[in-house]
């Protein structure tokens, strides 16, 4: 028993795919280049001491600045908030609904 299978409409390529099989096609060298030996390769370099070490000292140096930036950027400077104003003691103002020892009275 022979197996033919009939081409429907949806099987057969449009126009479309013919162009680009045709391009993709053109592209490809031909014959394909043979793949190199493993002993006429190149290794490659790895990279130096001296450069392994720069860029360490770039990856700490960029952590610092992103850790100061963080801690410039939330405020949390040493110092009075003020600085051209002294904190003096129970100089806060309180008001005197809030006050412990004053209540509102009569109430």
């Amino acid at each position: 028993m022979s197996a033919t299978t009939e081409k429907t409409g949806e099987d057969r390529p449009d126009e479309l795919d013919r162009l680009l099989t045709a391009y993709f096609r053109s592209e490809v060298p031909s014959p394909w280049p043979s793949l190199p030996t493993p002993g006429t390769t190149q290794p490659t370099a790895t990279p130096s001491n001296r450069r392994l070490t720069q860029s360490r000292l770039m990856l700490a140096a960029s952590i610092a600045a992103l850790l100061v930036g963080s801690w410039l950027v939330t405020g949390k400077h040493l110092g009075p908030a003020n600085p051209g104003v002294p904190i003096h003691e129970g100089a806060a103002k309180v008001p005197m609904d809030l006050r412990p020892d004053s209540g509102p009275r009569g109430r």
